[in-house]
């Protein structure tokens, strides 16, 4: 190794200017760049300009000196273009007060880390990728508390930071590295510049001209370039130790393309894997292009069967004065009992008491009732024959305190339907509710009988528009005034996600229910166009490091060609998912992937919100077999191996080492024959002999090397002993010289005994 060490150095570019952390590499236009950031969360990069300097090696190709990121003065919030981008404030050298709005800063004086997005960077690892235009390099922005945030004026003149745990992006542009240097020139330096955009001049706004007479242009008036903002995906939040992954995946349609980011929500503990259209400018479209999809994405239901089944909602959700209660339901028949309505209970409480909080009931399979308390008195209203039984239906419940529109609106399937109190009118239409937590999905007793689907609550009225807008797609869980949302695709186990991170996880009622609840839905929910989201977790685990994701295609046999030959084909585009994942109360940290499916419309495959993890076995045909007979000879064969070689450290013992890989190619074998085979298990065990015997044998290696010299040293010796011409310097030190002979038996040539003390040694 210390002969090789001076070798591999040649090829060795080192920058020792800065302690550097989380490096990355990214292929553009053929150029390779690679950053890494500093301990001031300051990025650094190189680029290796193979169009530089004439060099036999690449290595002195690579910049003479990392350069610094410049980061632009302004963010803007992806999906809010209408808000227009944040300027922040320009801070000098030496100072981290904000100089006066309006005075001009020397381009030397300016704090360019303080004065710009850099600041707002997280100590975290970061990701950059290439489209081959832009070179893109995403980062997790600072949290709320971090002394560099940065605050504006929220409702009621609160401070609210600019930034909190999301991501942030940024594009540049590769310049300067296509052009070769002249004769006796210094090589350009090749640099990651901004990239330009077009705004309305007079209001350096891209949507909002100042006035008829704005126009279009580069610079403002002032003949400031625009730089094109750092852009923050707000709805990507509660990012951890720069736990996210970005991809970009093909569709069916030629240069239209999705993004894919996977990111850890420290909030909740769960992957949130998003995916965003890409807009032409190659940003972020968060309205979408493509037409929704109505059908396909509901993965599974619940089914009320039993009286008894309910789910308990803990600590409850709080909706207020104003709420929206939403829901698919697919009501099945149920015959009353002779001289009772049949009343079963779907949302909010068990009892119809003065503090109860906003419930809803099934009533003769086809009306629906909803109440509350208000502290002094219950209040229900009831509906006419509205549901369809043994269908679906899209229930939505809500109820506005403004003076204009105060009172219930029910909507059955996206249209209005009329609602009247059942007693007291004047009373009830003037009441509000108490305020209570909704703690209750189905009841301990009286549930409601049929399947459920896409529970969702908000703490605002909404429209008949937007629920006619929003009824058949899925929600990213984020949406304003969105209190709690229960998609209800974990697909097994006794709880469901809160798909807000607003409340821990609810409970089915019991083993028996989460044993026969879950079902396939039918329900008509698709995909929304812009940006979708789902959530998953490993049962059991939790991530304990990074994500990484790759897009890849699968290649099939498939006869093509004039010949009609079969040939390997390039076949669907699929995406690995890997992290490291921990047990609770373990230290052992392994590693667990994903594999999903990526359909025409470059979205991934659904899977189950929880998933359970397997080991990774092989199945085969046979009975398991007892390998522990050649795993204990193993055993004793290295311990023979131990004594020898502590006895003499020259000893042979390859006819050991050949066993111990007999006996290895032993137990491959019987256990390819096993029905099912823990690979993970056997792989760590002949990965631990395979460390013991390589130890060993580099053992036997270097010994082997110092006998090679020795027995060199031994010639030049004798040949100069022999008076012989030799074109060597000899060693002073060998010229007295005591060996141990290798043979085990006396040397005739050397002397009776093994040990000699001379500098001849023909054997």
């Amino acid at each position: 190794m210390t002969a090789q060490a001076p070798v591999l150095e040649t090829f060795i570019n080192r920058y020792s200017d800065r302690n550097y952390r989380y490096p990355v590499l990214v292929r553009h236009q053929g150029t390779v760049i690679a950053l890494a950031m500093d301990d001031q969360r300051r990025i650094y990069y190189s680029v290796l300009n193979l169009n530089g300097q004439d060099s036999s090696l690449d290595v002195n190709f690579w910049s003479p000196q990392p350069q610094e990121l410049e980061f632009p003065r302004e963010i803007a919030e992806v999906g809010f273009g209408v808000a227009d981008q944040l300027l922040l404030p320009t801070i000098k050298i030496g100072s981290r007060t904000p100089v006066a709005p309006g005075t001009v800063v020397a381009a030397n004086e300016e704090d360019k880390f303080l004065s710009r997005t850099a600041r707002l960077t997280a100590d975290a690892p970061f990701q950059a990728m290439s489209d081959g235009r832009f070179v893109y390099v995403f980062r997790q922005a600072i949290a709320a508390s971090h002394p560099d945030q940065i605050t504006v004026p929220g409702p009621g003149d609160l401070p609210v930071p600019i930034v909190d745990s999301t991501l942030l992006v940024d594009r540049f542009v590769l310049s300067g590295a296509s052009g070769a240097s002249q004769a006796g020139d210094n090589p350009p330096v090749p640099q990651l510049q901004l990239n330009l955009e077009v705004r309305f001049r007079r209001s350096r706004s891209k949507t909002r001209p100042q006035s008829t007479k704005d126009s279009l242009g580069a610079k403002d008036m002032q003949d400031q370039p625009f730089f094109e903002p750092t852009q923050e995906l707000s709805f990507i939040n509660n990012l951890q130790d720069g736990r996210f992954s970005i991809l970009l995946l093909p569709t069916s349609i030629a240069e239209v393309s999705r993004w894919q980011i996977f990111a850890c929500n420290g909030a909740t503990g769960l992957i949130d894997a998003y995916n965003v259209e890409r807009s032409l400018d190659g940003l972020f479209n968060t309205r979408g292009t493509q037409a929704p999809s109505t059908t396909d994405a509901a993965e599974t239901a619940l089914d009320f069967s039993r009286p008894t089944d309910h789910i308990t909602l803990s600590p409850g959700v709080t909706l207020g004065q104003n709420f929206s209660q939403e829901a698919w339901i697919f009501p099945r028949v149920t015959a009353p009992e002779p001289g009772l309505e049949l009343e079963q209970a779907l949302l909010g409480a068990n009892q119809k008491t003065v503090d109860a909080p906003p419930s809803v009931w099934i009533v003769e399979n086809r009306r629906v009732r909803v109440g509350f308390g208000d502290g002094t008195r219950f209040h229900t209203f009831l509906t006419g024959d509205v549901l369809r039984s043994n269908q679906w239906n899209h229930l939505a419940v809500v109820f506005s305190d403004e003076a204009s529109d105060r009172g219930y609106h029910l909507y059955i399937n996206g249209l209005p339907v009329e609602v009247q109190p059942e007693s007291s009118p004047g009373l009830s239409l003037n009441a509000l509710p108490i305020g209570a937590p909704v703690t209750l999905v189905g009841s301990p007793s009286q549930s409601f009988f049929g399947l459920i689907d896409e529970i969702r609550l908000w703490n605002r009225p909404r429209r008949e528009r937007e629920i006619r807008r929003d009824r058949h797609l899925r929600l990213t869980g984020q949406e304003f005034g969105l209190a709690a949302y229960w998609r209800l695709d974990e697909g097994d186990g006794p709880e469901i996600l809160d798909q807000t991170g607003n409340h821990p996880p609810a409970a089915l009622s019991s083993e028996g229910f989460a044993a026969r609840a879950w079902v396939t839905s039918d329900a008509p929910i698709g995909e929304n166009a812009g940006v979708n989201r789902d959530s998953f977790r490993f049962e059991g685990r939790t991530v304990a490091s990074g994500l990484a994701s790759l897009l890849y295609f699968q290649q099939e046999q498939a006869r093509t060609g004039y010949d009609q030959q079969a040939k390997p084909v390039r076949q669907g585009a699929r995406v690995m998912l890997a992290a490291a994942t921990q047990a609770a109360g373990s230290d052992r940290r392994e590693i667990a992937t994903l594999d999903f499916g990526v359909n025409a419309n470059g979205r991934l495959a659904k899977i189950p919100d929880h998933l359970p993890l397997q080991p990774v076995t092989v199945e085969r045909e046979g009975a398991p077999v007892d390998v522990s007979a050649e795993q204990a000879e193993i055993e004793a064969i290295q311990q023979q191996i131990d004594q020898i070689l502590s006895a003499d450290d020259t000893a042979d013992v390859s006819a050991d080492l050949a066993r111990i890989e007999t006996l290895q190619a032993t137990i491959r074998d019987r256990q390819q024959a096993a029905r099912r085979v823990d690979v993970n298990a056997e792989l760590e065990r002949i990965q631990a002999l395979q460390g013991a015997i390589s130890q060993k044998t580099q053992r036997i290696t270097t010994i082997t090397e110092e006998l090679s010299y020795l027995n060199r040293m031994f010639t030049l010796v004798d040949d100069a002993i022999e008076n012989r011409s030799i074109a060597a310097t000899v060693p002073a030190a060998v010229w007295i010289i005591s060996i141990c002979c290798p043979s085990s038996t006396a040397c005739a040539t050397c002397a009776t005994s093994r040990r000699v003390a001379r500098v001849t040694c023909k054997r």
